[in-house]
């Protein structure tokens, strides 16, 4: 049971800190970049304790590494959910994507079929979840329509992001299980997974400062990284954990409604978010989707 609330309090965090980032100053492109090297860290410490992996690194080295990618760009996008529709739409948007590996896999690796009325369930709280109305502003210029647009994007992408590394990741699980991989193995997967998502993450930030002086990195930006980081590396730890003693159908809806409440409920007290009559429905929607599906 603690190895799941330790999960569920790191799957709650990503979107928290970055809506933190925001309120205390932080720049969230230089403190991803560095976290992503505290997640390798960690997961090259915890792989070396348990023993040297025995799988071909050549096999899994770029699948990895473009699986860090997507996991990366889940990341980026999530902090502009969060700066463009709150914490509770953009942690919502995360959850939901577990729909995408479990399409993927019907399509791609021939598992089970999924129940296409909760797909469809799904599809529909996601569009009233993303339906944000600024009240209080009313700009008809050119400019404010073309942001309004692409702010539809930015929970859209973390959708479309953390489903993508999930089904990457799911496939990368399934190729080493059949060549007899252990949990060192899997670790070194993980390793190479943030490897490859530094990697990108460093082209993100080389980008996004290009033309500009690079910025001053002081002891905030520093300790944001390693929270960050160490948030990312208990997530994926504790679910495993969790996994090895509860059943996944009764984790996986408790894990991810849990995370939909406390994201919601973190929202509105501590950050003042506000959300539309709409958004509530889409919001109990999606609860009563994961609850449909992992029945």
């Amino acid at each position: 049971m603690i190895h799941l609330l330790l999960a569920i309090i790191c799957g709650s965090l990503f979107a928290i800190l970055f809506k933190l980032f925001q309120r205390v100053g932080i720049n969230a492109s230089p403190v991803i970049l560095m976290s992503y090297l505290v997640s390798a860290y960690i997961a090259f410490c915890i792989m070396l304790r348990n023993g040297e992996p025995q799988l071909d690194p050549n096999t899994f080295t770029l699948p990895a590494i473009i699986t860090g990618g997507f996991m990366a760009g889940s990341f980026y996008a999530m902090n502009q959910a969060t700066l463009s529709h709150g914490v509770a739409v953009a942690t919502i948007s995360a959850r939901m994507s577990f729909i995408i590996p479990v399409i993927g896999s019907f399509l791609l690796f021939h598992s089970d079929q999924p129940q296409w009325g909760i797909v469809a369930l799904i599809a529909l709280s996601l569009i009233l979840i993303f339906f944000r109305r600024d009240n209080n502003v009313r700009d008809n210029s050119t400019d404010s329509n073309i942001r309004k647009s692409r702010d539809w994007l930015n929970p859209l992408l973390v959708f479309l992001c953390y489903g993508i590394s999930n089904l990457l990741l799911k496939h990368l699980q399934n190729t080493a299980a059949e060549m007899g991989g252990s949990n060192t193995e899997l670790q070194s997967l993980t390793l190479f997974t943030f490897l490859g998502a530094f990697i990108f993450s460093l082209f993100f930030t080389l980008k996004e400062l290009e033309g500009k002086p690079a910025p001053d990195i002081s002891w905030k930006d520093y300790t944001a990284a390693v929270v960050l980081g160490a948030a990312n590396v208990g997530c994926v730890y504790f679910l495993m954990k969790s996994l090895t003693v509860i059943d996944s159908s009764v984790f996986y809806p408790v894990y991810n409604i849990a995370i939909v409440v406390i994201a919601t409920l973190v929202g509105r007290l501590c950050f003042g978010e506000k959300l539309s009559s709409l958004q509530w429905a889409g919001i109990i929607l999606a609860i009563v989707a994961i609850l449909l599906f992992f029945r």
